[in-house]
């Protein structure tokens, strides 16, 4: 009997152990996956630094920039999330005509991940008018094989179309722009975080993926997920100064 029972624990035992091993990999792998997708409800924004301008987007700025300047356009403020998401960086570039109060953007999402590096989509140009009652036009491309002015004449058209001719959209003010993208930067995180089903943490710092999505990404990936530490857009201490916008 004791040989017997014996027997069935040597046979027992490693398999619970087994199991306790792979229930405590599954959760941690959960854990890790939520913490990895989750969504700043505030991004910070900081003022874009030289490194953070990977060679691609210096060159749409430069082919775009004077172009803007021609329109009427004077760059107001140039900002980088170093962590919209946890996976990925925001940079953008605000440009601002107050006369008709239209805005125009370079934007560029990068993903963080070094493997995907290169992989993102490319800049882009959006317009963008608001009425004073919150309705907006936008227009956006990315591409700028033609004149900039083309694009810029065919969102006015838009808002014509929809606010008449005479309507002067909102700008921030002189000095506040950077105030204003942070308020913007918030908006644009609940909006994707309410679109992903994510839910705001007790603390309201972080907006996080439903348990259930993250319990099924884990089972596919815990045997191959290792965790990953954002490298590349940190924004770290550095005696860099700001790039500068500049004036007009």
């Amino acid at each position: 009997m004791l040989l017997s029972l014996l027997g069935t624990l040597s046979l027992v035992v490693p398999i619970l152990i087994l199991i306790v091993g792979l229930t405590v990999r599954f959760l941690r792998t959960a854990d890790a996956l939520r913490l990895r997708f989750r969504i700043p409800a505030s991004p910070q924004l900081t003022a874009t630094l030289a490194e953070q301008v990977p060679p691609e987007l210096a060159e749409f700025v430069q082919k775009v920039a004077p172009q803007l300047e021609q329109l009427g356009f004077i760059a107001v403020a140039s900002v980088h999330a170093p962590q919209l998401t946890n996976i990925l960086s925001w940079t953008q570039v605000l440009f601002v005509q107050r006369v008709r109060g239209d805005r125009a953007s370079i934007l560029y999402l990068r993903p963080m991940h070094p493997a995907l590096v290169g992989r993102g989509t490319p800049p882009a140009l959006a317009f963008a008018t608001e009425s004073p009652d919150g309705r907006s036009v936008k227009t956006e491309t990315r591409t700028v094989d033609g004149p900039v002015a083309d694009v810029y004449e065919r969102h006015r058209r838009d808002v014509a179309a929809q606010f008449g001719e005479n309507v002067v959209g909102v700008v921030p003010e002189p000095g506040e722009e950077l105030p204003w993208l942070q308020q913007r930067a918030a908006i644009i995180a609940k909006t994707v975080a309410e679109k992903s089903h994510f839910a705001l943490d007790a603390r309201g710092e972080y907006f996080l993926p439903p348990w259930r999505r993250v319990y099924r990404a884990a089972w596919k990936v815990m045997w191959i997920f290792r965790p990953h530490r954002p490298r590349g857009f940190d924004v770290v201490s550095a005696p860099t100064k700001p790039v500068a916008p500049r004036q007009t």
